[in-house]
């Protein structure tokens, strides 16, 4: 979560338990805002495989049969596939046949 929202952190860091003062309520709208945007990738059918990493899969159609396609924070495009049951560990770079 560091990685994907480092102002969230922060509020989350100085936040006391009292949730009535002022970064309890900044710390309840940042959570709020956060949820609601997971919402929203989940419906766009994103998977979320790993919210530090920033990793996220889409299902994808490759050559008749649905593999997810792949990408991590801090990657320019999508580049690499992998078989729905490899995961992660099995990602390879998408070719000229993809697209």
């Amino acid at each position: 979560m560091k990685v994907l929202n480092p102002e969230i952190q922060k509020i989350r860091d100085k936040a006391p338990l009292d949730a009535f003062s002022p970064y309890g309520v900044e710390y309840i709208q940042a959570l709020s805002h956060l949820l609601y945007s997971l919402h929203q990738i989940k419906d766009m059918g994103v998977l979320l495989k790993d919210m530090d990493q920033g990793l996220c899969d889409f299902p994808y159609k490759r050559h008749g049969r649905v593999v997810y396609l792949c990408w991590r924070l801090g990657e320019e495009s999508i580049g690499y596939w992998h078989e729905i049951e490899t995961g992660f560990a099995g990602r390879e770079p998408l070719d000229e046949t993809d697209g």
